[in-house]
Order: C-alpha cells, then structure tokens, then sequence
C-alpha cells in the first residue's frame, strides 16, 4: 500500500479548503516517516490540529490500531481547515479526501 510511485490525487473539497502545501506534505509524511515504519492499511487518517504556537500539525492514526503518530508543521493554522483527511489506496490511485466523501 502506498506506493510512492502510484498515480496521486485530491478531491476537489480538499483542494477548496487545505493549501497544496499541505496536500504536498500529507504524501511526504507518507513516504518520509511512515511507509516502512508502520504497516499501512489502505485507508489511513490524519486530524489536522493547532499547536500552541499557532500552527497545524497532523495527528496520523489508522482503525484498528491505537497507534498515533503528530508531526507539528511549518504551516500556520487556519480555523477553516477540516478537521480531518482521509488518505485512500485501492491498490492502483491513491486520494486524500474528507471522511464524508468517504462511501
């Protein structure tokens, strides 16, 4: 799962409401500091939190394992971000998406 050369996206929704940046730094998580250190699934998660400094970080964590893993970023926290993504792999395209455009 996750292969960092499949075909990626984003939804639409994500685009409208995360800057690229972000978007870029949910695959870089992927491939820098999770593949090969936890097992993934094909669906992960990651809530997007402010810091006490006033920047997002995201809180990875997948269903079915307590494992959760926050990695603070370089990015200012904007209220209007989800609260969430949801990162798909249905083995050939990987999407990060909302939870409600999840079916």
């Amino acid at each position: 799962m996750f292969a960092q050369n499949s075909p990626r996206f984003a939804t639409y929704a994500v685009i409208d409401r995360i800057p690229g940046r972000m978007i870029d730094t949910v695959w870089y998580l992927i491939d820098q500091n999770l593949t090969g250190v936890v097992k993934l699934g094909n669906l992960i998660n990651f809530d997007i939190l402010a810091d006490q400094d006033g920047k997002a970080a995201m809180m990875f964590s997948q269903k079915n394992n307590p494992l959760k893993i926050k990695f603070d970023l370089p990015i200012k926290y904007d209220p209007s971000y989800p609260a969430s993504l949801v990162v798909y792999d249905d083995g050939v395209n990987q999407t990060v998406m909302l939870p409600s455009e999840v079916k």
